[in-house]
């Protein structure tokens, strides 16, 4: 083998999280729409504690709940989506080969390792218009062990058939694509889409959609209504049944997260150690998440009491 052939066959990409994380933060903007109204709905009855009923209390109260609603809004979004995605992979992830394997590095633990022997190699390119004009070619790969099982998949642009996986898959896939042209790999036209999904973190449309439609009942809800406190209370019971059912996901990761720690006590230190941050970040999520529901409950209740007192 020359030597310029043999430099061709060692290779690596850095993965990352690519538009994801701004997906997500562009979600929690809306998520973090129900804050102010938990800060509106609390104010009066903080005052109404303190033993302060007076009209300049409350606003000096509001003043200071707006002084923190503001920050809330444009920091929280960013905030959460990078616990909640980079917190999992804090040491970052990247694909590597040599001649005789490739590896997608999750840390310091080896995700997947594919003699080239076992592999069976999917390569799915597509073309992106440009806004100025022109296009580009995209690249999705995916890598199965014929053996295990184990499966590598990484993409430069998320693919629109592609689900959501919350770790880093986006890299420039150029250097793999010219491996596998090198290795005479031919281009298919569908990859397995159920090797990417996460089965710990399952996503059901259904579970999104009724858990997105919790957010505006949280937010009437705690605004209440007018002539009655029922309506209030009935949408603020509903919008937090829908939370809580948003939050059935990650509550599920965190249960399983938690299984393959035990499991795995005394197995693969790598492994051990990209469960252990993963856990990190998975129970901030969950106590976001049960906290909603918390939230959502006792703004309702305080909303109503101040409409109607």
């Amino acid at each position: 083998m020359s030597r310029h052939a043999k430099a061709a066959s060692v290779g690596v990409v850095t993965l990352g999280f690519g538009w994801q994380y701004y997906g997500l933060v562009a979600a929690g903007v809306t998520g973090i729409l129900p804050v102010p109204c938990w800060l509106v709905a609390f104010v009066p009855l903080a005052s109404s504690l303190a033993g302060e009923s007076s009209h300049g209390a409350e606003s000096t109260l509001g003043g200071v709940a707006g002084m923190v609603a503001a920050p809330l809004l444009l920091v929280l979004p960013a905030l959460l989506a990078c616990l909640t995605l980079r917190a999992r992979q804090p040491r970052g992830a990247s694909v590597v080969w040599d001649e005789n394997e490739i590896v997608e590095w999750d840390g310091p633990w080896k995700r997947a390792a594919i003699p080239w022997s076992r592999a069976a190699l999917t390569h799915l390119p597509w073309v992106v218009r440009l806004k100025r004009g022109g296009s580009r070619t995209c690249h999705a790969i995916q890598i199965a062990d014929t053996s295990t099982g184990a499966t590598i998949t990484a993409w430069d642009e998320d693919p629109e058939a592609a689900p959501v996986a919350r770790r880093r898959r986006c890299g420039k896939m150029q250097p793999l694509v010219d491996e596998m042209e090198r290795r005479g790999v031919k281009p298919a036209h569908t990859l397995d889409w159920s090797r990417v999904v996460d089965p710990d973190r399952p996503r059901r449309t259904w579970v999104l959609v009724l858990g997105r439609l919790g957010y505006p009942l949280v937010i009437a809800g705690t605004i209440g209504s007018p002539d009655s406190t029922t309506p209030g209370y009935i949408l603020g019971a509903i919008g937090a049944a829908l939370l809580a059912i948003r939050a059935l996901p990650v509550f599920h990761e965190f249960r399983a997260t938690m299984r393959h720690l035990a499991k795995d006590a005394h197995g693969d230190r790598g492994r051990t150690a990209a469960l252990r941050l993963k856990l990190r970040a998975v129970g901030f999520e969950a106590f976001a998440r049960a906290m909603f529901v918390v939230l959502t409950v006792a703004s309702t209740i305080a909303g109503g009491s101040v409409l109607h007192r």
